[in-house]
């Protein structure tokens, strides 16, 4: 449980008001593998200003799955390392010259903190725990290596490829995001929800495992879908600022309960998937089923 609580309660709270959490000097800081997490705006932002009534903003340049962190975790102890040198301080010089592709990866979207605060939090939190050479030896390297992975490790192309597009008309499984990632990367991973005031599940994060070469591995935990009912659908709302993808795949089509018959996938227009039958031009295909 100690995932979920610190996805919201320290990423809401601790980061967006500044509070002090104390470095827990004289423990063991060891650690087996990393957990890369990833979380999708449009969701983060719903539930920030619905949960804390925090103001929460997208950067314009924002185009795809962001960084929330990468995390130090051990597969013998039951939480991870966290706070592991009190002396070693966030230094923003320390990545001025990555700062802009920081701002567009790894974001802080709380317009009432400081540009800084969220990188300060991840560096001082995780960061300090996750030095191991050659991979991160300083602040600029693990910054540098969550870009990396952020670049790799492209959710949104994945899911789009795989039929999972983030729009508002249809919904998804937990286990259809989690079945992309087994295909493309042939791991386990985990899938995180959050719940709206209207009672509808959204997906907030995903997670992908590491050993400490940062070669993909199972994620450990026997929960592999935190706070996501089973029972309901997923929604992966769209980001405002991007437009819906250029062409529409057969699977999105399905999903969409159109039958595919000899009609061609074109454009989509508004978050709407259009085709093209055989002799007929183009028609929204969202009004019913079969052919338009």
């Amino acid at each position: 449980m100690w995932r979920i609580k610190c996805i919201l309660s320290v990423s809401l709270i601790a980061v967006s008001l500044h509070l002090y959490i104390p470095t827990i000097s004289a423990r063991d800081v060891s650690f087996d593998s990393f957990v890369f997490s990833q979380q999708w705006l449009p969701t983060f932002c719903m539930h920030a200003t619905e949960e804390v009534r925090i103001a929460c903003k997208i950067p314009d340049m924002v185009k795809n799955w962001v960084i929330h962190g990468i995390w130090p975790e051990s597969s013998k102890k039951p939480d991870p390392p966290a706070f592991c040198n009190s002396s070693w301080h966030f230094n923003e010089s320390d990545i001025k010259s990555i700062e802009d592709e920081l701002k567009i990866r790894w974001p802080n979207v709380f317009t009432s903190t400081g540009r800084t605060s969220f990188w300060k939090h991840e560096w001082e939190k995780h960061g300090t725990c996750a030095v191991d050479k050659p991979y991160i030896f300083n602040e600029k390297s693990y910054f540098e290596m969550g870009i990396k992975l952020n670049k790799q490790y492209n959710l949104r192309h994945i899911y789009e490829r795989s039929g999972i597009i983030a729009v508002n008309y249809t919904s998804y499984k937990c286990e259809d995001f989690r079945n992309v990632i087994k295909k493309n990367w042939n791991v386990e991973s985990i899938i995180t929800c959050v719940h709206s005031k209207e009672h509808r599940q959204y997906i907030l994060q995903t997670e992908i495992c590491f050993d400490k070469s940062f070669k993909p591995i199972d994620c450990k935990r026997d929960q592999k879908c935190l706070q996501c009912s089973q029972k309901e659908n997923i929604w992966y709302p769209p980001l405002e600022n991007t437009a819906t993808p250029d062409t529409c795949s057969n699977q999105q089509i399905e999903n969409n309960f159109f039958t595919v018959g000899k009609r061609t996938p074109c454009k989509s227009f508004m978050g709407v998937c259009t085709y093209k039958n055989d002799n007929s031009g183009t028609s929204n295909g969202v009004s019913s089923r079969g052919y338009c």
